[in-house]
């Protein structure tokens, strides 16, 4: 493959969005040195699983949107409608992110055992599953709920997990918050789409919402973050240093008003600057993490 094709095929992949997963991923790995484990080998590797995960899922769902019709021209710059690259192209690349995140996966399993082949297969299978033959969960208003499970509480279980070897209801709440602000990525941008999907013919959650219910959606989401680090605070599920989070729920409140104010059509950054939001929360909540084991 020559360094031409290498970039065609690594923007593809969609690598801006990458932090949506790396974020838990590194999370449940300094979950995991907080309390006293932490292997960097198998830290890099479950770092390359989610990449790879994450960018199967990227291609997968721009290959099925373009042959279903979702993605068209005037209402997609995706790289099929540009013509940048050919569908057969982006249907191979989708399954070689999912063979190098199944083949980091049997060594998981060798080295977690039946538990991380479970949340193995149902990473696959979700990804796959999120707009792929037959399940097409994307389209059936599932998109929301399924990406809440997968790159929240899955992944940062999964990560911390695999370090561990061991089971912990204090990571899984702590995980909560980073899974509402992922899921508020997709919904922001279904909230975007809501006429385009509704003449495409495909269901979403704000669709079925509608806009003034699926803009409550969008701030229960987001704010609900920051309501459960409070809450994790107050019944002392996590130190009082983790409040630290709480510097970028400004960004969180002028996205409601901008939400609040504005129609389908002048969304279009939205789900950006949701992700934006996203990345600066999970880089304070992992610092706090750090610090705390650090101190």
């Amino acid at each position: 493959m020559n360094y031409k094709n290498f970039k065609l095929y690594f923007k593809a992949t969609r690598p801006w969005a990458f932090t949506a997963s790396l974020v838990p991923v590194i999370f449940g790995g300094v979950f995991a040195y907080y309390e006293g484990f932490f292997h960097p080998g198998i830290f890099i590797l479950t770092i390359l699983g989610g990449i790879m995960v994450h960018g199967a899922t990227n291609t997968i769902n721009d290959y099925f949107d373009y042959m279903e019709g979702v993605d068209i021209p005037g209402s997609s710059t995706g790289m099929l409608v540009q013509k940048e690259i050919s569908p057969q192209q982006t249907l191979k690349l989708a399954y070689f992110c999912f063979s190098v995140a199944a083949l980091v996966g049997v060594y998981f399993v060798l080295v977690g055992g039946k538990f991380m082949a479970v949340l193995i297969i149902i990473g696959l299978l979700g990804s796959y599953g999120y707009t792929g033959r037959p399940f097409s969960l994307k389209y059936r208003a599932l998109g929301a709920p399924l990406v809440f499970l997968m790159m929240g509480p899955l992944m940062v279980w999964g990560s911390y997990y695999i370090q561990v070897q061991n089971h912990s209801i204090q990571v899984i709440l702590a995980a909560l918050p980073i899974g509402l602000l992922v899921t508020a990525i997709l919904h922001s941008n279904d909230l975007r789409d809501i006429q385009h999907d509704n003449k495409v013919g495909i269901k979403t959650l704000s669709m079925l919402l509608g806009e003034k219910k699926a803009k409550m959606f969008y701030y229960i989401l987001v704010h609900g973050a920051y309501f459960l680090i409070i809450l994790y605070v107050i019944i002392g599920v996590l130190s009082p240093f983790i409040l630290i989070t709480l510097i970028t729920w400004p960004t969180a409140v002028k996205l409601t008003y901008f939400i609040k104010d504005s129609s389908p059509k002048e969304l279009v950054p939205v789900d950006l600057l949701t992700a934006k939001l996203h990345l600066n929360f999970g880089l304070v909540y992992v610092f706090s993490i750090t610090f705390l084991a650090l101190s």
